[in-house]
């Protein structure tokens, strides 16, 4: 949820807190031990108001999205099979080899690619110059790519190329039936899939009412408590967040340099979220201390063997690294904070929103 500066979390008190930057003056929040229990009890008990809960009645998924659920499962379970040799039209599958003639520095070249005639998931250039073409016939023509392609060899270029048409396919969905279920695993019935399906709906509905809720109750802690928190805090949560922009910017093979941001206008814009945020954890981390609420050190191994797992190394070195740039910290941190969220949520009082307040989860049919 939040993430602040592992000190900050771990170590910071509302009691005191001094900030002295540059020419700024020193600033020293003293609030009296008795207000600041006063208040945790005015926050937990402010929790226990009734908090909407979004989605639909227990133990119940609308027919129609288990039906959409039960599809998708045979779509990735369809065939495709080579029908007799003659000329593609919309709805089809086209089989094709294709490559580059001109337009691009690296060459594309593809022996079998699979493109449906026609669909919107296909480019416009693709549909019109390869509809009425019969297998072993080749076709050239241009294709142009918009800027913001993601594939960036080929972005903004308009390409030449030479496709040839190796069969024409229809697309075979397997039956909803019994057979079809012992297919998919330990089922032996289709309707045994379908109350898989339907259960697996009910959980994500529940997770996501779940963490929204968990939601509503940080905003509500944080507009019922407006004091002031420390510049330096602030600065601290808005670096943290623009260094992670910069990495999933990294991670899309994007050069932040070439993007010509101005930090400084990013920076005051995130201004009033970071020093919510700030708030927010402040608040949460008094709450844990009052309630003894702590990461235990099987919890933490959890997640960093979780994390080693998904590096792909052993636990022995990635732990080393965690430790040193701070990421433990941190870990531990979020676990606390999760927990004393699950604690609030389950003080809060609950109750779904009425059938006329949430048309979509209204039932179909059930």
């Amino acid at each position: 949820m939040v993430e602040t500066d592992a000190a900050a979390l771990c170590q910071g008190r509302i009691q005191k807190m001094a900030l002295v930057e540059g020419c700024k003056h020193a600033l020293e929040i003293s609030i009296p031990v008795g207000e600041v229990e006063q208040e945790t009890e005015r926050a937990v008990a402010a929790i226990q108001a009734k908090v909407r809960l979004p989605g639909f009645r227990p133990g119940k998924a609308p027919a129609a999205l288990v039906k959409t659920r039960l599809d998708e499962v045979r779509e990735k379970k369809a065939e495709y099979v080579n029908e007799e040799p003659r000329a593609l039209a919309d709805g089809d599958y086209a089989l094709i080899s294709l490559e580059s003639v001109s337009g691009v520095e690296e060459g594309v070249k593809q022996d079998e690619l699979m493109l449906k005639i026609g669909d919107e998931a296909t480019m416009k250039e693709f549909t019109e110059n390869l509809r009425g073409a019969s297998p072993d016939e080749s076709r050239e023509f241009d294709v142009t790519y918009p800027a913001d392609y993601d594939r960036e060899t080929l972005a903004g270029r308009t390409v030449r190329f030479k496709a040839t048409v190796k069969a024409v396919r229809r697309k075979e969905l397997p039956e909803a039936n019994d057979e079809f279920a012992k297919d998919l695993g330990d089922y032996k019935t289709i309707d045994e899939v379908r109350d898989a399906i339907r259960k697996s709906i009910l959980a994500e509905r529940e997770n996501h009412a779940r963490e929204e809720t968990k939601h509503q109750i940080i905003e509500k802690l944080v507009d019922s408590h407006p004091f002031p928190v420390p510049d330096s805090y602030v600065d601290r949560q808005i670096e943290i967040g623009l260094e992670s922009q910069l990495r999933q910017l990294a991670s899309q093979g994007v050069d932040p340099r070439q993007l010509k941001l101005d930090w400084n206008k990013i920076r005051e814009a995130q201004q009033g979220r970071a020093t919510r945020d700030v708030r927010a954890s402040l608040i949460l981390d008094k709450i844990a201390d009052r309630e003894s609420i702590h990461a235990t050190q099987e919890e933490v191994d959890r997640e960093v063997q979780r994390i080693a797992r998904q590096q792909r190394e052993a636990v022995a070195l990635v732990r080393p690294k965690l430790q040193k740039d701070g990421t433990l910290g941190r870990i531990a941190g979020q676990i606390r904070t999760e927990k004393t969220l699950n604690l609030l949520f389950d003080k809060a009082r609950k109750e779904a929103p009425k059938p006329d307040e949430k048309p979509e989860a209204k039932e179909d049919g059930e």
